[in-house]
């Protein structure tokens, strides 16, 4: 009984010493590399924060299918680009704030006069935590005491390149110079740029159009039976 005693003993000693070693070492590990580890956890909010950011756009974009989605016929497959993640927003956006770009891009696509795009960007920008009110602001081309000076400047940004032919004032550039750097400056515009693409490929291939006309008009036989289960239940 002795020698068993004194076997377990040694054994929870041994034990011991092993989580005191491991300690040390997961201590050691987290002390050189805490700093790697920060910017993943930051990498991987971002990511997340642009999931969610496309998950509202792709809730947008579906709106339009009416509330007896089950009884309509089986509309055809939009284009693969309207669907999922967008890829090229993930090699863009990089140092700069995602609310930034949720900005600039529903300005574009107020200023293409695109409304599907421009509710899309607008959920976009409540995910990333704009106020309605600055959203409102966006949607209308109107200034907002909310907006900081480097906001209101990257709006104003997005209106020059925007605009057809696109006209950027110099003086306009030179205070973005005062506020952002240089590859900054080159990552929203290239943002911009490429919301510009996107917006206006959706529209000459008729996107926009077509999926707002195939969802706003209810198919005649469907009308018909809506309008017989309404009668029903009113005499039931």
């Amino acid at each position: 009984m002795h020698d068993v005693a004194e076997e377990a003993k040694e054994r929870l000693e041994t034990a011991r010493s092993l989580v005191t070693r491991a300690s040390t070492a997961a201590a050691e590990t987290a002390r050189k590399t805490g700093a790697g580890a920060l910017v993943l956890i930051a990498e991987a909010q971002r990511r997340k924060t642009q999931i969610v950011a496309r998950f509202y756009e792709a809730k947008a974009w579906f709106r339009g299918v009416g509330k007896k989605i089950s009884r309509r016929p089986t509309p055809p497959a939009p284009p693969p680009f309207v669907l999922g993640s967008d890829f090229m927003e993930s090699l863009i956006q990089r140092s700069l704030d995602p609310k930034l770009h949720a900005l600039v891009q529903l300005r574009t696509a107020v200023r293409l006069g695109c409304d599907a795009t421009a509710q899309s960007r607008s959920e976009a920008c409540f995910v990333q935590g704009w106020q309605p009110e600055l959203v409102k602001a966006a949607l209308n081309g109107a200034s907002n005491p909310g907006f900081s000076e480097r906001e209101n400047l990257l709006l104003r940004y997005a209106d020059d390149i925007t605009r057809t032919p696109i006209d950027v004032d110099l003086q306009l550039f030179r205070q973005l110079r005062r506020h952002f750097t240089q590859d900054q400056i080159v990552e929203i515009t290239s943002s911009i740029c490429y919301e510009n693409f996107r917006t206006r490929f959706r529209n000459a291939m008729g996107v926009e159009n077509s999926t707002r006309e195939e969802y706003s008009r209810e198919p005649e036989g469907i009308a018909a039976v809506d309008r017989d289960e309404s009668e029903s239940f009113a005499r039931s």
